[in-house]
């Protein structure tokens, strides 16, 4: 989140449901005087298109949605989120800890044109 070029775009979507380590560098971005937007899940603890439509802006830089919920286990659209803020002309960060043993299809969120952070603790059971 700190690399990214803020020269042009000056703003940054969070979802709601992001683990402390994007909130605390989304505040730390907030500080230096890029604006800061937070997406909401719905109900069943989904960040949707639409909500996410709703918040971006011509001057987003990025959007952050983690893929999978470490607490509620929710899985989020990320192709379609992905798809969006391409479409918007922004970066899309997803924190995809959760999602390295727990989903299927792991390629799709490998996609070349997204950001995306694994951890070892997680990646072991998967690889074993």
């Amino acid at each position: 989140m700190k690399g990214v070029d803020y020269s042009q775009r000056k703003r940054v979507v969070i979802s709601g449901i992001e683990h402390d380590c994007v909130i605390a560098c989304a505040e730390y971005l907030k500080n230096a005087g890029v604006s800061v937007d937070t997406v909401m899940p719905d109900g069943y603890g989904i960040i949707t298109p639409d909500a996410l439509a709703r918040v971006l802006k011509d001057d987003t830089a990025l959007v952050c949605v983690m893929t999978v919920n470490n607490i509620t286990g929710a899985i989020q659209p990320i192709d379609a989120l992905c798809a969006l803020t391409h479409e918007r002309g922004a970066l899309f960060f997803t924190d995809a800890v959760q999602a390295v043993s727990s989903l299927k299809n792991r390629a799709s969120i490998c996609s070349p044109r997204r950001r995306i952070n694994f951890t070892g603790k997680r990646a072991r059971a998967f690889c074993t």
